[in-house]
């Protein structure tokens, strides 16, 4: 895996996280 794509997918992630705070 790229350092890269670690970032993304961590953002990735941790939009979800908000997004499901929110609801």
């Amino acid at each position: 895996m790229t350092r890269r794509r670690v970032l993304h997918f961590l953002r990735v992630f941790h939009w979800f996280q908000y997004t499901r705070e929110d609801q």
